[in-house]
Protein backbone atom coordinates (compact mmCIF):
# COMPACT_ATOMS: atom_id res chain seq x y z
CA UNK A 1 0.00 0.00 0.00
CA UNK A 2 2.86 2.21 1.11
CA UNK A 3 4.77 1.68 -2.53
CA UNK A 4 1.39 2.30 -4.07
CA UNK A 5 0.56 5.51 -2.71
CA UNK A 6 4.34 6.47 -3.18
CA UNK A 7 3.98 5.64 -6.63
CA UNK A 8 0.83 7.20 -7.14
CA UNK A 9 2.71 10.76 -5.83
CA UNK A 10 5.19 10.75 -8.13
CA UNK A 11 2.55 9.98 -10.67
CA UNK A 12 1.09 12.88 -9.61
CA UNK A 13 3.92 15.58 -9.47
CA UNK A 14 5.24 14.60 -12.91
CA UNK A 15 1.96 15.65 -14.44
CA UNK A 16 1.73 18.79 -12.02
CA UNK A 17 5.19 19.26 -13.39
CA UNK A 18 4.14 19.00 -17.00
CA UNK A 19 0.96 21.28 -16.48
CA UNK A 20 3.00 23.97 -15.17
CA UNK A 21 5.83 23.58 -18.04
CA UNK A 22 2.96 23.97 -20.53
CA UNK A 23 1.20 27.07 -19.01
CA UNK A 24 5.04 28.79 -18.48
CA UNK A 25 5.67 28.15 -22.16
CA UNK A 26 1.91 29.56 -23.37
CA UNK A 27 2.68 32.60 -20.50
CA UNK A 28 5.78 33.24 -21.82
CA UNK A 29 4.83 33.12 -25.59
CA UNK A 30 2.14 36.02 -24.76
CA UNK A 31 4.07 37.91 -22.48
CA UNK A 32 6.70 38.71 -25.72
CA UNK A 33 4.29 38.61 -28.13
CA UNK A 34 2.06 41.24 -26.44
CA UNK A 35 5.61 43.50 -25.42
CA UNK A 36 6.87 43.66 -28.49
CA UNK A 37 7.01 47.18 -30.14
CA UNK A 38 5.50 47.56 -33.52
CA UNK A 39 8.38 47.95 -36.07
CA UNK A 40 10.77 46.34 -34.25
CA UNK A 41 13.85 45.07 -35.79
CA UNK A 42 14.73 41.58 -37.22
CA UNK A 43 17.27 41.21 -34.00
CA UNK A 44 14.29 41.45 -31.91
CA UNK A 45 12.63 38.72 -33.95
CA UNK A 46 15.47 36.52 -33.75
CA UNK A 47 15.42 36.77 -30.04
CA UNK A 48 11.26 36.32 -29.89
CA UNK A 49 12.23 32.78 -31.79
CA UNK A 50 15.00 31.73 -29.62
CA UNK A 51 12.86 32.76 -25.78
CA UNK A 52 10.01 30.49 -27.75
CA UNK A 53 12.45 27.67 -28.40
CA UNK A 54 13.97 27.64 -25.23
CA UNK A 55 10.34 27.23 -23.72
CA UNK A 56 9.67 24.25 -26.02
CA UNK A 57 12.73 22.67 -24.99
CA UNK A 58 11.58 23.03 -21.29
CA UNK A 59 8.47 21.38 -22.05
CA UNK A 60 9.82 18.54 -23.78
CA UNK A 61 11.78 17.76 -21.15
CA UNK A 62 8.91 17.97 -18.97
CA UNK A 63 6.99 15.38 -21.05
CA UNK A 64 10.46 13.16 -21.13
CA UNK A 65 10.22 13.57 -17.15
CA UNK A 66 6.15 12.01 -17.28
CA UNK A 67 6.89 9.22 -19.08
CA UNK A 68 9.35 7.95 -16.60
CA UNK A 69 7.33 8.70 -14.04
CA UNK A 70 4.18 6.57 -15.47
CA UNK A 71 6.40 3.94 -15.95
CA UNK A 72 8.17 3.63 -12.27
CA UNK A 73 4.89 4.37 -11.23
CA UNK A 74 3.51 0.89 -13.01
CA UNK A 75 3.07 -1.55 -10.47
CA UNK A 76 3.89 -4.91 -12.09
CA UNK A 77 2.40 -7.19 -9.20
CA UNK A 78 -0.65 -7.65 -9.28
CA UNK A 79 -0.31 -8.98 -12.80
CA UNK A 80 2.68 -11.22 -12.09
CA UNK A 81 0.40 -12.74 -9.16
CA UNK A 82 -2.20 -14.02 -11.41
CA UNK A 83 0.43 -15.44 -14.20
CA UNK A 84 -0.25 -18.77 -15.22
CA UNK A 85 2.31 -21.71 -15.52
CA UNK A 86 3.78 -22.69 -18.97
CA UNK A 87 2.91 -26.53 -18.94
CA UNK A 88 3.97 -29.14 -21.29
CA UNK A 89 1.48 -31.36 -22.09
CA UNK A 90 -0.83 -32.92 -24.96
CA UNK A 91 -2.97 -30.07 -26.88
CA UNK A 92 -4.67 -32.74 -29.28
CA UNK A 93 -4.84 -36.07 -26.86
CA UNK A 94 -8.66 -36.45 -26.93
CA UNK A 95 -11.14 -36.81 -29.95
CA UNK A 96 -15.04 -35.97 -29.86
CA UNK A 97 -17.34 -37.18 -32.10
CA UNK A 98 -21.14 -38.00 -31.80
CA UNK A 99 -22.83 -40.87 -33.35
CA UNK A 100 -25.76 -42.97 -33.18
CA UNK A 101 -26.22 -45.93 -30.83
CA UNK A 102 -26.40 -49.50 -32.87
CA UNK A 103 -26.81 -53.15 -31.43
CA UNK A 104 -23.52 -55.21 -31.83
CA UNK A 105 -25.38 -57.30 -33.82
CA UNK A 106 -28.29 -56.50 -36.30
CA UNK A 107 -30.41 -58.39 -38.58
CA UNK A 108 -32.76 -58.15 -40.77
CA UNK A 109 -35.42 -60.53 -41.23
CA UNK A 110 -36.82 -61.24 -44.35
CA UNK A 111 -39.56 -63.99 -46.21
CA UNK A 112 -37.25 -66.94 -48.06
CA UNK A 113 -39.98 -68.04 -49.75
CA UNK A 114 -43.35 -66.73 -50.82
CA UNK A 115 -47.03 -68.31 -48.80
CA UNK A 116 -49.86 -67.26 -47.23
CA UNK A 117 -49.44 -66.23 -43.81
CA UNK A 118 -50.40 -69.11 -41.25
CA UNK A 119 -49.35 -68.10 -37.88
CA UNK A 120 -47.80 -64.78 -36.43
CA UNK A 121 -45.50 -65.01 -33.21
CA UNK A 122 -43.48 -61.35 -32.41
CA UNK A 123 -44.03 -58.05 -31.48
CA UNK A 124 -42.03 -54.76 -31.36
CA UNK A 125 -39.51 -55.27 -28.27
CA UNK A 126 -39.75 -58.74 -27.84
CA UNK A 127 -36.54 -60.71 -26.68
CA UNK A 128 -36.38 -63.59 -28.90
CA UNK A 129 -33.66 -66.46 -28.60
CA UNK A 130 -31.88 -67.63 -31.30
CA UNK A 131 -34.04 -69.61 -33.67
CA UNK A 132 -36.99 -68.57 -32.59
CA UNK A 133 -39.98 -68.79 -34.41
CA UNK A 134 -41.45 -65.85 -36.29
CA UNK A 135 -44.05 -67.01 -38.51
CA UNK A 136 -45.22 -69.90 -39.85
CA UNK A 137 -47.12 -69.66 -43.89
CA UNK A 138 -48.79 -72.45 -45.64
CA UNK A 139 -46.79 -75.32 -46.09
CA UNK A 140 -49.58 -77.76 -47.95
CA UNK A 141 -47.69 -77.57 -51.42
CA UNK A 142 -44.12 -77.80 -50.51
CA UNK A 143 -45.26 -80.53 -48.09
CA UNK A 144 -47.29 -82.68 -50.55
CA UNK A 145 -44.05 -82.35 -53.14
CA UNK A 146 -42.17 -83.26 -50.55
CA UNK A 147 -44.05 -86.86 -50.17
CA UNK A 148 -44.02 -87.32 -54.37
CA UNK A 149 -40.21 -86.60 -54.02
CA UNK A 150 -39.67 -88.82 -51.23
CA UNK A 151 -41.65 -91.77 -52.99
CA UNK A 152 -40.23 -91.43 -56.46
CA UNK A 153 -36.55 -91.38 -54.00
CA UNK A 154 -37.33 -94.70 -52.68
CA UNK A 155 -38.43 -96.02 -55.66
CA UNK A 156 -35.35 -94.64 -57.72
CA UNK A 157 -32.88 -96.62 -54.59
CA UNK A 158 -34.69 -99.71 -55.23
CA UNK A 159 -33.88 -99.53 -58.86
CA UNK A 160 -30.68 -98.71 -58.78
CA UNK A 161 -29.80 -101.79 -56.16
CA UNK A 162 -31.69 -103.96 -58.46
CA UNK A 163 -29.54 -102.85 -61.42
CA UNK A 164 -26.19 -103.36 -59.56
CA UNK A 165 -27.60 -106.88 -59.54
CA UNK A 166 -27.84 -107.19 -63.20
CA UNK A 167 -24.66 -105.64 -63.96
CA UNK A 168 -22.13 -107.78 -61.53
CA UNK A 169 -24.00 -110.67 -63.21
CA UNK A 170 -23.14 -109.15 -66.46
CA UNK A 171 -26.85 -109.04 -67.38
CA UNK A 172 -27.09 -105.15 -67.80
CA UNK A 173 -24.76 -102.67 -69.73
CA UNK A 174 -22.84 -99.87 -67.94
CA UNK A 175 -24.72 -97.06 -69.76
CA UNK A 176 -27.78 -98.32 -68.06
CA UNK A 177 -26.77 -98.49 -64.83
CA UNK A 178 -24.96 -95.25 -65.37
CA UNK A 179 -27.99 -93.83 -66.14
CA UNK A 180 -30.22 -95.06 -62.70
CA UNK A 181 -27.48 -93.51 -60.75
CA UNK A 182 -27.51 -90.19 -62.48
CA UNK A 183 -31.84 -90.19 -61.85
CA UNK A 184 -31.14 -90.82 -58.26
CA UNK A 185 -28.75 -88.10 -58.01
CA UNK A 186 -31.46 -85.65 -59.77
CA UNK A 187 -34.03 -86.77 -57.08
CA UNK A 188 -31.28 -86.41 -54.27
CA UNK A 189 -30.99 -82.70 -55.07
CA UNK A 190 -34.51 -82.34 -55.76
CA UNK A 191 -35.32 -84.00 -52.50
CA UNK A 192 -32.87 -81.20 -50.92
CA UNK A 193 -34.61 -78.48 -52.63
CA UNK A 194 -38.63 -78.94 -51.61
CA UNK A 195 -37.02 -79.68 -48.05
CA UNK A 196 -35.43 -76.12 -47.98
CA UNK A 197 -38.53 -74.29 -49.22
CA UNK A 198 -40.43 -76.38 -46.70
CA UNK A 199 -38.21 -74.90 -44.14
CA UNK A 200 -39.10 -71.44 -45.33
CA UNK A 201 -41.95 -71.45 -44.36
CA UNK A 202 -41.37 -71.38 -40.66
CA UNK A 203 -39.45 -67.88 -40.19
CA UNK A 204 -37.10 -67.52 -37.50
CA UNK A 205 -34.67 -65.54 -35.67
CA UNK A 206 -30.91 -65.81 -37.10
CA UNK A 207 -29.49 -64.16 -33.65
CA UNK A 208 -30.63 -63.43 -30.00
CA UNK A 209 -31.90 -60.50 -29.95
CA UNK A 210 -35.15 -57.47 -29.22
CA UNK A 211 -37.28 -57.00 -32.32
CA UNK A 212 -36.97 -53.24 -33.12
CA UNK A 213 -39.22 -53.04 -36.36
CA UNK A 214 -41.98 -54.98 -37.44
CA UNK A 215 -43.51 -54.25 -41.31
CA UNK A 216 -47.32 -53.33 -41.31
CA UNK A 217 -50.31 -55.44 -42.52
CA UNK A 218 -48.28 -59.24 -40.89
CA UNK A 219 -51.66 -60.78 -40.18
CA UNK A 220 -52.95 -64.05 -40.75
CA UNK A 221 -53.96 -65.04 -44.94
CA UNK A 222 -51.59 -62.28 -46.25
CA UNK A 223 -49.67 -62.75 -48.85
CA UNK A 224 -46.10 -62.14 -48.65
CA UNK A 225 -43.27 -62.51 -51.27
CA UNK A 226 -40.02 -64.42 -51.55
CA UNK A 227 -37.03 -61.77 -49.86
CA UNK A 228 -39.73 -59.62 -48.30
CA UNK A 229 -38.93 -57.55 -45.18
CA UNK A 230 -40.39 -58.90 -42.60
CA UNK A 231 -39.00 -56.75 -39.75
CA UNK A 232 -35.34 -56.48 -38.13
CA UNK A 233 -33.90 -57.57 -34.62
CA UNK A 234 -31.01 -56.31 -32.59
CA UNK A 235 -28.63 -57.63 -30.21
CA UNK A 236 -28.68 -54.80 -27.52
CA UNK A 237 -26.49 -56.84 -24.79
CA UNK A 238 -23.34 -55.09 -26.70
CA UNK A 239 -23.26 -52.09 -28.63
CA UNK A 240 -21.37 -49.98 -30.89
CA UNK A 241 -21.14 -46.21 -32.21
CA UNK A 242 -19.31 -45.08 -35.15
CA UNK A 243 -17.93 -41.51 -35.34
CA UNK A 244 -16.54 -39.60 -38.33
CA UNK A 245 -13.30 -38.25 -37.96
CA UNK A 246 -11.45 -35.26 -39.69
CA UNK A 247 -7.66 -35.49 -41.30
CA UNK A 248 -5.98 -34.18 -38.22
CA UNK A 249 -7.95 -36.64 -35.74
CA UNK A 250 -7.91 -39.57 -37.51
CA UNK A 251 -3.62 -39.64 -36.87
CA UNK A 252 -4.39 -39.76 -32.67
CA UNK A 253 -7.19 -43.21 -33.72
CA UNK A 254 -6.53 -46.86 -33.56
CA UNK A 255 -7.50 -49.78 -32.65
CA UNK A 256 -7.81 -51.07 -28.72
CA UNK A 257 -7.85 -47.74 -27.50
CA UNK A 258 -10.43 -46.88 -24.38
CA UNK A 259 -13.04 -44.60 -25.07
CA UNK A 260 -15.95 -42.84 -23.03
CA UNK A 261 -19.67 -43.17 -24.41
CA UNK A 262 -22.10 -40.21 -22.79
CA UNK A 263 -25.29 -41.32 -23.57
CA UNK A 264 -27.79 -37.73 -22.51
CA UNK A 265 -31.55 -38.76 -21.74
CA UNK A 266 -34.12 -36.71 -19.60
CA UNK A 267 -33.04 -37.91 -16.39
CA UNK A 268 -29.12 -37.38 -16.45
CA UNK A 269 -26.66 -39.42 -18.90
CA UNK A 270 -25.84 -42.92 -18.88
CA UNK A 271 -21.68 -43.38 -18.97
CA UNK A 272 -19.76 -46.66 -20.58
CA UNK A 273 -16.45 -47.55 -21.01
CA UNK A 274 -15.83 -48.88 -24.30
CA UNK A 275 -13.17 -49.67 -27.21
CA UNK A 276 -11.97 -48.49 -30.69
CA UNK A 277 -12.68 -51.84 -32.22
CA UNK A 278 -11.91 -50.58 -35.74
CA UNK A 279 -11.09 -47.46 -37.81
CA UNK A 280 -11.39 -47.37 -41.34
CA UNK A 281 -8.62 -47.55 -43.88
CA UNK A 282 -9.64 -45.09 -46.10
CA UNK A 283 -12.29 -42.00 -46.60
CA UNK A 284 -15.81 -41.90 -47.33
CA UNK A 285 -15.72 -40.84 -50.76
CA UNK A 286 -18.34 -38.64 -50.33
CA UNK A 287 -17.74 -37.05 -47.18
CA UNK A 288 -14.05 -36.88 -47.13
CA UNK A 289 -14.53 -38.05 -43.17
CA UNK A 290 -13.02 -41.85 -41.49
CA UNK A 291 -15.13 -43.64 -39.76
CA UNK A 292 -13.94 -45.34 -36.21
CA UNK A 293 -16.25 -47.93 -34.58
CA UNK A 294 -16.36 -47.87 -30.73
CA UNK A 295 -17.91 -50.92 -28.94
CA UNK A 296 -19.37 -50.96 -25.26
CA UNK A 297 -21.22 -53.32 -22.90
CA UNK A 298 -24.67 -52.13 -22.74
CA UNK A 299 -24.91 -50.57 -18.80
CA UNK A 300 -28.75 -50.19 -18.91
CA UNK A 301 -30.14 -52.94 -20.86
CA UNK A 302 -33.98 -51.62 -19.75
CA UNK A 303 -32.97 -48.23 -20.86
CA UNK A 304 -31.12 -47.62 -23.91
CA UNK A 305 -32.38 -48.58 -27.12
CA UNK A 306 -30.83 -48.60 -30.81
CA UNK A 307 -30.93 -45.35 -32.35
CA UNK A 308 -30.40 -43.63 -29.25
CA UNK A 309 -27.74 -40.03 -29.71
CA UNK A 310 -24.10 -40.63 -28.09
CA UNK A 311 -21.10 -38.63 -27.47
CA UNK A 312 -17.58 -40.35 -27.64
CA UNK A 313 -14.39 -39.39 -26.14
CA UNK A 314 -11.43 -41.40 -27.09
CA UNK A 315 -8.28 -40.28 -25.45
CA UNK A 316 -4.63 -40.67 -26.79
CA UNK A 317 -1.96 -41.40 -24.24
CA UNK A 318 0.60 -41.74 -26.72
CA UNK A 319 0.01 -37.83 -28.42
CA UNK A 320 2.67 -35.34 -29.24
CA UNK A 321 3.37 -32.76 -26.43
CA UNK A 322 4.26 -29.45 -26.50
CA UNK A 323 4.29 -26.21 -23.99
CA UNK A 324 0.39 -25.10 -23.73
CA UNK A 325 -0.47 -21.37 -23.03
CA UNK A 326 -3.69 -19.45 -22.71
CA UNK A 327 -4.14 -17.38 -26.09
CA UNK A 328 -4.81 -14.43 -23.31
CA UNK A 329 -0.86 -14.81 -22.67
CA UNK A 330 0.03 -13.87 -26.54
CA UNK A 331 1.02 -10.15 -27.60
CA UNK A 332 0.97 -9.86 -31.42
CA UNK A 333 3.91 -6.44 -31.87
CA UNK A 334 4.86 -5.84 -35.56
CA UNK A 335 3.62 -9.10 -37.03
CA UNK A 336 5.07 -11.97 -34.61
CA UNK A 337 4.25 -13.03 -30.95
CA UNK A 338 5.37 -12.38 -27.83
CA UNK A 339 4.58 -13.29 -24.10
CA UNK A 340 5.56 -11.47 -20.57
CA UNK A 341 7.68 -13.96 -18.74
CA UNK A 342 7.91 -13.49 -15.10
CA UNK A 343 11.49 -12.64 -14.37
CA UNK A 344 12.97 -11.88 -11.08
CA UNK A 345 15.80 -10.97 -12.40
CA UNK A 346 14.43 -8.26 -15.11
CA UNK A 347 14.05 -4.64 -14.33
CA UNK A 348 10.31 -4.64 -14.20
CA UNK A 349 10.21 -8.32 -12.94
CA UNK A 350 9.03 -9.66 -16.73
CA UNK A 351 10.78 -9.89 -20.06
CA UNK A 352 9.63 -10.30 -23.39
CA UNK A 353 10.44 -13.61 -24.98
CA UNK A 354 8.97 -13.92 -28.98
CA UNK A 355 7.35 -17.50 -30.19
CA UNK A 356 6.17 -19.06 -32.26
CA UNK A 357 2.56 -20.70 -32.55
CA UNK A 358 2.40 -24.08 -33.17
CA UNK A 359 -1.12 -25.66 -32.86
CA UNK A 360 -4.40 -23.70 -31.52
CA UNK A 361 -7.63 -25.80 -30.11
CA UNK A 362 -10.12 -23.14 -28.36
CA UNK A 363 -8.44 -20.74 -25.51
CA UNK A 364 -4.93 -23.33 -25.45
CA UNK A 365 -2.03 -22.23 -28.10
CA UNK A 366 0.93 -24.53 -28.02
CA UNK A 367 4.24 -22.37 -28.39
CA UNK A 368 8.12 -22.67 -28.95
CA UNK A 369 10.57 -20.30 -27.88
CA UNK A 370 12.27 -19.14 -30.95
CA UNK A 371 15.45 -18.62 -29.30
CA UNK A 372 16.15 -22.28 -28.31
CA UNK A 373 18.76 -21.16 -25.09
CA UNK A 374 15.38 -20.12 -23.58
CA UNK A 375 13.51 -22.61 -22.29
CA UNK A 376 10.14 -21.59 -21.05
CA UNK A 377 9.04 -24.85 -19.14
CA UNK A 378 7.88 -24.50 -16.08
CA UNK A 379 7.60 -20.39 -16.63
CA UNK A 380 5.09 -17.94 -15.54
CA UNK A 381 3.63 -15.67 -18.26
CA UNK A 382 1.21 -12.37 -17.49
CA UNK A 383 -2.60 -13.40 -18.88
CA UNK A 384 -3.38 -9.50 -17.77
CA UNK A 385 -2.33 -5.94 -18.35
CA UNK A 386 -0.49 -6.46 -21.22
CA UNK A 387 -1.43 -3.75 -22.80
CA UNK A 388 0.17 -1.49 -20.43
CA UNK A 389 2.84 -3.70 -20.19
CA UNK A 390 3.86 -3.45 -23.73
CA UNK A 391 3.40 0.65 -23.48
CA UNK A 392 5.94 0.37 -20.32
CA UNK A 393 8.41 -2.41 -21.77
Amino acid sequence: RIRTNSKQTVLATALRSTTLAAGGLFLALGILVSCAPQGDSARDAAGLTANAEDAAGALAMANTATADAVSAATDYKPWIESAVLIAREALRDTVIGSGVVQGHQEAVLRARSGGIIQFVNFELGDKLDTGAVLMTLDDGIPSLSLRQLQQQYQAAQSDLRAKEDLFAQGNLSQNQLTQARASLSGLETQLAQIQRELGNTRITTPIAGQIAEKAAGLVVGDQVSPNQVLGRIVDLSRLRVSIALGQRQVFLVRKGQLAEIRIPTTTGSILAKGVVQAVSAGADQRTGSWTAVVEFANPAPERIRAGLSAEVRISDNKADTSLVVPDAALVFRDGKYYVFVVDPNAPEGVRLNEVRLLDQIGDRVAVEALDTTINLEGARVLVSGLTRAQNNL
